[in-house]
């Protein structure tokens, strides 16, 4: 989905799923030569839908200030070499660079290798997130990360001023799964308030693990934030276990909010 100055481009299409771009009443609502694209990835016809985007104001104004807010960056999981396959953030940053942005904001990236291989890139600060989860959660005891790079990735860096722990994870490299988890230096959690912080969700396996092993340690209630959630959770296990007792996040990459377990904190 894509908005230039909050109004919607792209949003209807012909038979064959290509897209319809309003020219005139584009062109008659902006009195500016800055723009604001918004740009929530949904399938790869966005991409496209940006590009062409793009393009039209850089032919429609003259030099046009444009920055892109796309608060999840795609292909962000695969931000590094790996045999055999390809290093697919690499070449999307690349198409967005070409479109010379003003300016591309993205939230919590997967990775710092995002916001260094985008031109001109700065990130969503999340602390503004985690204020509105501690406005409705009063009591949490400690901050728990899922695994040791969410661990290496937030620990100094949030502003949360609580205690922390974390987990690990093993997975079978040919299958992906994950074949071994355990908690790394728990502190005594009975009866505590976890909240369990980290950036992406796809179906919540690695949650739902997490949270099994943090209620035999006695944890009392378990609140996760994602940045990014995915609506692929409704197909994984976590979201009816009873574990976890409120899910907060963005609208960066969910759509289908009919979850009451799931909570909307974007701005």
């Amino acid at each position: 989905m894509i908005s230039i100055n909050g109004y919607p481009i792209g949003n209807k299409c012909y038979p064959n799923n290509e897209r319809i771009f309003e020219k005139p009443i584009i062109s008659g609502i902006f009195p500016t030569d800055e723009f604001t694209i918004e740009f929530k990835y949904g399938t790869d016809i966005d991409i496209s839908i940006l590009i062409m985007t793009k393009k039209y104001l850089d032919d429609m104004y003259n030099n046009p200030k444009v920055t892109l807010r796309m608060k999840y960056a795609p292909y962000s999981r695969m931000d590094r070499y790996i045999e055999g396959y390809m290093f697919s953030l690499k070449y999307f940053c690349k198409m967005i660079n070409d479109l010379n942005f003003h300016k591309v904001i993205v939230l919590d990236p997967h990775s710092n290798m995002t916001t260094a291989l985008l031109d001109r890139s700065c990130e969503i600060n999340i602390d503004q997130y985690l204020d509105k989860v501690f406005e409705q959660v009063k009591k949490i005891d400690y901050i728990f990360y899922p695994d040791k790079g969410a661990n290496l990735k937030y620990r100094n860096t949030l502003k949360t001023r609580r205690q922390s722990f974390c987990g690990d994870k093993k997975r079978n490299l040919n299958t992906g799964k994950i074949i071994n988890y355990e908690l790394v230096d728990c502190p005594d959690i009975k009866d505590k308030t976890i909240l369990i912080i980290d950036d992406l969700c796809a179906y919540g396996g690695t949650f739902q693990l997490a949270s099994e092993k943090l209620k035999e340690k006695g944890a009392d209630k378990i609140y996760l934030y994602i940045s990014h959630c995915e609506d692929s959770i409704y197909q994984g296990k976590m979201i009816n276990s009873g574990l976890i007792d409120k899910i907060f996040t963005t609208d960066s990459i969910l759509t289908d909010w009919s979850s009451s377990l799931i909570c909307n904190i974007s701005n």
